[in-house]
């Protein structure tokens, strides 16, 4: 039971190591909005794929969710969001979106 949990913190550490390279990635490509970055940061899109792409989660790709469903790029919903350039007042209607960080 120690070795399980033990395994799972790992791949939590594994996760956020992940993460914080792709944002690193992300900033490298343009991404200044600091909102953005630190949503891309703390949500766990490893949870947003389907368990057999969850290895992919953090590359440069779309990757595949449940029921044939996609998660967009992270670069690619990063400057979709930056493009809309809020301000913080607003309020936004997201239809399908399933990447977690609207």
């Amino acid at each position: 039971m120690l070795a399980a949990a033990s395994s799972a913190f790992a791949a939590q550490d594994d996760y956020a190591r992940q993460r914080a390279a792709m944002v690193g990635r992300l900033r490298k490509e343009g991404i200044h909005d600091v909102r953005i970055l630190n949503a891309m940061g703390r949500v766990p899109r490893h949870l947003f794929a389907a368990a057999d792409r969850r290895a992919d989660a953090y590359g440069d790709e779309d990757v595949c969710a449940e029921y044939g469903e996609v998660v967009l790029a992270p670069l690619t919903v990063g400057r979709m969001l930056e493009a809309l350039d809020l301000k913080g007042k607003e309020k936004a209607l997201v239809a399908g979106g399933r990447s977690g960080y609207e």
